[in-house]
């Protein structure tokens, strides 16, 4: 069941057990909560159940950064009490304090108001804090940001995960700063080992940002690529080609 709470997405799944207007009215309070905290609206799933007596709750968020609020990514939330209004309170108590958790760090490497030293530090948390699509978002709008800080932009790159196809997607745009520009070469080159199609990717557009990449050796590098690779390379050489 998907319903509309003060123009709130919540999808709503029930398991042995009938909500109440109380339980929506808590919902509704808490996600508003959270609302405030994150600046703008997203999507949440609920699951409640009960299952031998015990009341299940489980609530779900879905909120990304962009270059004007910190974002979340996917959180949940879960509890287990004896009636529902309590786990709802505990599933919705454990959420906030995740979100507030992560948009901390994520609010102060957005922040232009911010000091440099603490923008830098917050950027190599949210790094080191593993794959989390809420913060490689974040790092990525402040590395891509042509009127940020040159020396934020470059630390950021640097802190980028070493070896992954994310990263040498992200390390392979032609950033019109040359310093910037230049330390993604540079950590591109000092990366850990790549296989197969993935250092086809990476050999490829290295050639690109240093502009020796021939016709003939961009053919040959599509050539040995194959389905969604092969798309994101070629749109990749496109845009050094541009």
């Amino acid at each position: 069941m998907n319903v509309e709470s003060k123009g709130q997405q919540v999808q709503l799944q029930t398991a042995g057990y009938e909500v109440t207007p109380a339980n929506r009215k808590q919902i509704e309070a808490g996600l508003g909560k959270i609302e405030k905290i994150l600046g703008g609206k997203f999507p949440s799933k609920v699951i409640l159940a009960v299952e031998k007596h015990r009341h299940k709750a489980e609530i779900t968020i879905y909120s990304y950064s962009d270059r004007h609020r910190p974002g979340v990514g996917s959180l949940v939330g879960t509890a287990e009490a004896h009636n529902m209004v309590q786990a709802i309170g505990e599933a919705l108590e454990h959420l906030e304090k995740q979100v507030k958790s992560k948009t901390s760090r994520t609010s102060v490497l957005l922040d232009k108001t911010q000091p440099l030293q603490a923008r830098i530090n917050a950027a190599e948390a949210l790094a080191k804090g593993g794959r989390d699509d809420a913060a490689w978002g974040a790092l990525w709008w402040v590395i891509d940001a042509e009127d940020e800080e040159v020396a934020l932009r470059c630390a950021a790159i640097r802190f980028l995960p070493d070896g992954t196809r994310f990263a040498i997607e992200y390390l392979t745009r032609p950033y019109l700063n040359r310093e910037v520009r230049n330390t993604a070469i540079e950590t591109l080159e000092n990366m850990g080992p790549v296989k197969g199609e993935d250092e086809v990717m990476l050999l490829a557009q290295l050639a690109a940002l240093r502009g020796t990449a021939s016709d003939e050796y961009v053919a040959a590098a599509l050539n040995s690529v194959t389905g969604d690779l092969k798309e994101l390379l070629s749109s990749q050489m496109r845009i050094h080609a541009g």
